[in-house]
């Protein structure tokens, strides 16, 4: 075997311009690719990310924001028959996680601290926080039941309120406001309840005891680093030293962690076996290591130039585009192949070699690339970072070896046959009864088997097919729910208003119909931001009311024995935080209440407020939810699930528009370079995969998911690539009497058919359809190619 370069040195127009365009292209790209390695840029691993928005444009940053804060929050269980053991091993665990430095805030016992902290902050606005029902007796003029309540819980053995204090506050205001505040956050934290400072359950015969934090990167992908790893080794430690406690937990980062690894490994592997295949493939074909190398070369230098696009349009790059982008090698592959098969088979004349390919590797380049364009327009960002990826990746794939290969002159010894006595045997294509048969028969069966399962034609997008979890985080989390016995509802409000005061006073509003909701037994609980901290209204509404309680404050502190000298204090001390009031950013807000609006009070996103209001075992339909939230300006219902879906099944009509598009733009430009008949026989090749793909969903009860239809775009374009070379015509004879194509055609198919069939293997859904889709589509076109050729 020889091989020379020639590149500068060549007199003619062409390869000059061609190699100069191709040097211009990866310089610019692989520059930029180096500026941003330098600078640093991130590899996204987040699950929501590849989640569409919500049908509500207005409320889209509102979503983000909520989904980013909720996706820290972590909850762990600790599991023994015996509370003290119990107790003890999570003393231990809870210590090791805060130590850990992972946690933003992390927390186990109920600090006492935190309640004196509280107390004294209630006690300071114990005017203003006043609940609906005590605001309503006093303005009603049944100030004697709240002072005869008062005066009961003082009396008795359950006040949360320093004895101390009541002289202060001797109608006990600020014990039911803090009563008012646990009792909300206990509902909402199902059935847990506050035994010795730690909040626990007992559930047949066994202590669960809850931790809970939050995160500070909950999605990292380093492993090393990984929040989750870490909580995963200490609890491994634990069972060391507390054989019998089980420890379980929940949340979005255990799920996050486990699919980005599954991610990560699925890379290696689709990427390893597809690279590892194709190479040993270049080598049984071509029995030399230079097309390998070349072809590993122009593999590599595609895939780098395909991540410098796409961090050139989004600064980061999700981990399933990686695994998406993976199949860019069987398809950068592909030029390299027909060009070295055609090179054999042309005494390695390049030149001739690149000019007898250059219409049908330019027509496979552009139908593939209006594909890949076309699925831009999908408002779907993983798509959309696919897209751009297998853009540029083609781009460079397509110009190297048009390009830089024919400067390169290399003396081929065989590509799989040798003369007529090849590894192929010689067939006869034209006229042949028996293509004609069999492509009839396809079609026959296909449009036999769409008319019999006709019933299972849908577009449908389940969300929950897009990941499974392992079933020792499943069974985690199952036997979480069941020992708090958590019912927090699927769907939400979120609510929108131009400032903090107008959207306290909305959440008002509608907690006040919650409440009627809750009344009739529709709905066990909810938490909203109005709950803690009131609006200004009403919290000048619950000053007011209080002024019905100064005439009973004599009688009050006679009745409790408190010194005479007291109530001029108390009346001092009302009239004083007259324009005291709360307000939602306040810094001296405790951590009790803090924690609590977390996850509520999303603050100001694009000029407008937001927050959320959280439903907790709903009874009622989520029809009746959706009503209420219809019924008042500013207030959403979301429910994500089904969101997700109806949206997923928006996009997948708008990629089935975007099919048709492609179609007919891919045809125009065919029959600009192809005549009237062979474009016919291309353009009929879309329509036959189009026709067995759809007999193989609906059989398969798989029904036409957004997944599986950005797989039929593709495939339109690849499955195109075959006819193009097969209608490609001779300009001299081949080395044998078989035609080249017919060697670069097997080869082609078996390499696509590598990386995407290694897809279909893929634990996670979406991957999994749409490798499995396009490889089944591929193989049609191939099938399609070998029948419809004819010699030329």
């Amino acid at each position: 075997m020889k091989v020379s370069l020639s590149i500068l040195n060549n007199n003619k127009g062409r390869p000059r311009i061609l190699f100069f365009s191709w040097l211009l292209f990866h310089g610019v790209l692989l520059t930029l690719l180096l500026c941003f390695a330098w600078k640093g840029f991130s590899i996204n691993a987040d699950f929501l990310d590849i989640i569409p928005e919500g049908p509500v444009k207005k409320i889209a940053g509102a979503e983000r924001a909520l989904n980013k804060r909720m996706s820290g929050s972590v909850l762990i269980l600790v599991e023994n028959p015996d509370f003290y053991t119990a107790a003890s091993a999570a003393a231990v665990l809870s210590q090791k996680l805060s130590e850990s430095g992972v946690f933003e805030n992390f927390s186990f016992y109920v600090d006492i601290s935190v309640l004196s902290e509280t107390r004294n902050y209630i006690d300071k606005y114990k005017y203003n926080l006043l609940d609906n029902e005590i605001i309503n007796l006093l303005e009603q003029g049944q100030g004697t039941f709240v002072a005869q309540d008062a005066l009961e819980l003082a009396f008795s053995s359950f006040v949360f309120t320093n004895t101390d204090s009541i002289e202060q506050d001797p109608f006990l205001l600020g014990e039911s406001i803090l009563k008012g505040r646990l009792e909300r956050l206990f509902r909402s934290s199902g059935s847990l309840s506050l035994f010795k400072d730690i909040l626990a359950v007992e559930k047949d015969g066994l202590w669960y005891l809850m931790m809970n934090g939050k995160l500070k990167e909950a999605l990292s992908l380093n492993e090393e680093n990984s929040a989750v790893k870490t909580i995963y080794s200490e609890i491994e430690l634990l069972k060391t030293s507390f054989p019998d406690t089980c420890c379980y937990y929940s949340g979005f980062p255990f799920h996050s962690y486990e699919s980005s690894l599954n991610a990560k490994r699925e890379i290696s592997i689709i990427s390893s076996v597809s690279m590892a295949l194709i190479i040993a493939l270049f080598f049984f074909a071509f029995r030399s290591a230079i097309p390998a190398s070349l072809a590993v070369f122009a593999s590599v230098l595609s895939l780098a130039a395909a991540l410098a696009g796409e961090l050139l349009f989004f600064r980061e790059i999700h981990i399933l585009t990686f695994v998406f982008g993976a199949t860019l090698i069987g398809c950068c592959v592909d030029y390299s192949i027909h060009y070295f098969v055609h090179l054999y088979a042309h005494n390695i004349q390049a030149d001739f070699t690149r000019d007898t390919l250059f219409r049908s590797i330019s027509m496979s380049f552009i139908s593939t690339e209006i594909c890949f364009f076309s699925l831009l327009c999908a408002p779907f960002p993983i798509i959309r970072q696919f897209a751009v990826f297998s853009v540029f990746g083609m781009a460079s794939s397509y110009i190297t070896v048009c390009a830089l290969f024919p400067l390169f002159r290399i003396k081929i010894p065989r590509v799989l046959f040798n003369g007529k006595a090849g590894f192929f045997p010689e067939i006869k294509h034209k006229k042949q009864i028996f293509s004609k048969i069999l492509l009839a028969l396809i079609i026959a069966v296909s449009v036999l088997v769409i008319v019999l399962h006709i019933q299972n034609f849908k577009i449908g997008n389940t969300i929950t097919n897009f990941y499974k979890p392992s079933p020792s985080l499943m069974e985690s989390e199952k036997t979480v729910a069941a020992a708090l016995q958590y019912n927090s509802a699927p769907w939400y409000f979120i609510l929108a208003a131009d400032s903090a005061e107008d959207l306290l006073q909305k959440e008002e509003s509608l907690c006040e119909r919650l409440d009627s909701e809750a009344g009739q037994g529709r709905l066990a609980s909810f938490m909203a931001s109005s709950q803690f901290i009131p609006s200004l209204k009403k919290q000048e509404q619950s000053y007011r009311s209080v002024r019905a309680l100064l005439p009973l404050a004599e009688t009050q502190y006679q009745t409790l024995g408190l010194p005479a000298d007291a109530l001029d204090s108390f009346y001092d001390d009302y009239a004083a935080k007259k324009t005291l009031f709360l307000h939602i950013d306040s810094d001296e807000m405790p951590f009790f209440i803090k924690n609590a609006l977390s996850n509520l009070w999303l603050g100001q996103i694009d000029g407008l407020y937001y927050s959320a209001v959280m439903l907790f075992a709903p009874s009622a339909p989520v029809s009746t939810f959706q009503h209420i939230a219809s019924s008042f300006n500013g207030v959403y219902m979301v429910n994500r699930v089904e969101d997700i879906e109806n949206e997923l099944n928006s996009l997948t009509k708008i990629i089935l528009i975007l099919f048709v598009c492609a179609y007919f733009v891919v045809v125009l430009f065919t029959r600009i370079f192809y005549n009237s008949g062979d474009t016919i026989k291309i353009a009929a090749v879309p329509l036959l995969i189009s026709l067995v793909l759809s007999a193989l969903l609906l059989l398969t009860e798989s029904g036409i998911t957004f997944f599986s239809l950005c797989a039929f775009v593709l495939v339109f374009g690849l499955g195109l690539d075959y006819m193009f070379y097969t209608t490609t015509k001779r300009k001299t004879p081949a080395k044998t009497g078989n035609r080249p194509e017919f060697t670069a055609l097997i080869l082609s198919y078996i390499t696509t058919a590598l990386s995407f069939g290694t897809l279909a293997i893929s634990s996670f859904y979406p991957v999994h359809i749409f490798g499995a889709t396009i490889f089944a589509g591929i193989t049609t076109a191939f099938a399609a190619a070998l029948l419809l050729w004819e010699e030329r």
